[in-house]
């Protein structure tokens, strides 16, 4: 989970929701903030940044629908069991040893992997951003026609096979981590890719309107 402290307060982001418990442990944590969209989609995002005064943000590097969360990853017995599959293929793709790959708690990267598929659009790129005094949340979508207009997409080659594994846009929806940047009156969200790697600077003027909007 993505971590980051706001006075006297600890913001946890763990997937598909947000908690918060106080620094002293007087109190249960508390769920501020589920993935769900509004659309039945919910967003994963397990990063957190603190974004101007009040506001928390978190990059969501994927989706999925309201139902498998409800069906699946809240349940306990099911959330482990897909876990251990997890695992288990991660052995296979890393080389590990089963007894090792079980007490590494992450998974192979590749199991994130994307690539353009063909017929079907690019997914932007997704920034939730929270008011911690109202709870008021927004759900950002960034669609990169822009950088996609001025860079082709690239073939992705395996590092020791050759093999050619597909294709992908120089900067995709894969955002695991994100920071707000400023200097005098500029602002910047800049979005970290983990599978370019890449930085992409975004204004942070929209993202101010759409926070102060009703």
């Amino acid at each position: 989970a993505g971590v980051e402290v706001v006075g006297d307060d600890i913001w946890l982001a763990q997937l598909f929701n947000m908690v918060k418990l106080p620094k002293n442990g007087t109190e249960d944590p508390q769920v501020t903030w589920r993935g769900n969209d509004g659309n039945g989609q919910v967003w994963l995002a397990d990063n957190i940044a603190v974004f101007d005064i009040n506001n928390i943000l978190c990059p969501a590097y994927s989706t999925i629908p309201e139902h498998f969360v409800k069906l699946g990853l809240k349940r306990g017995c099911l959330a482990s069991a897909g876990s251990f599959v997890s695992q288990v293929f991660s052995k296979r793709k890393e080389g590990e040893s089963l007894a090792e790959a079980l007490a590494d708690p992450e998974v192979a990267l590749s199991f994130s992997n994307t690539f353009i598929e063909e017929g079907k659009d690019p997914a932007p790129i997704r920034i939730i951003i929270m008011n911690i005094a109202s709870g008021k949340t927004r759900h950002f979508e960034v669609d990169l026609v822009e950088a996609r207009r001025k860079n082709a997409p690239r073939e992705i080659v395996h590092h020791e096979t050759g093999e050619v594994l597909g294709k992908r846009h120089f900067f995709n929806e894969q955002v695991t981590h994100a920071a707000h940047l400023k200097s005098g009156n500029r602002g910047y969200i800049a979005c970290i890719n983990f599978e370019q790697p890449r930085i992409l600077m975004l204004k942070d003027q929209p993202f101010r309107k759409g926070m102060s909007a009703p």
